[in-house]
């Protein structure tokens, strides 16, 4: 199994950094790439899950936040 790009919310920090900026690029990437490569309706990998997840929060928080 792979390991994830390392993409951990962090409730005390409200902006996203670059390097976590270019982290969710990565996995978008990663997402379009295994997308286009189905054939048969095999489910995305846990790692990939965990990190749309984790992404997700991130980005919540720098929407919300520069919203309020």
């Amino acid at each position: 199994m792979r390991a994830h790009c390392g993409l951990k919310p962090n409730s005390r920090r409200k902006i996203l950094t670059k390097a976590e900026a270019l982290r969710i690029i990565k996995l978008l990437s990663a997402l379009e790439s295994w997308a286009f490569s189905q054939t048969d309706n095999r489910s995305l990998p846990d790692y990939l899950v965990e990190d749309i997840g984790n992404a997700m929060v991130l980005l919540e928080r720098v929407i919300l936040d520069k919203n309020t």
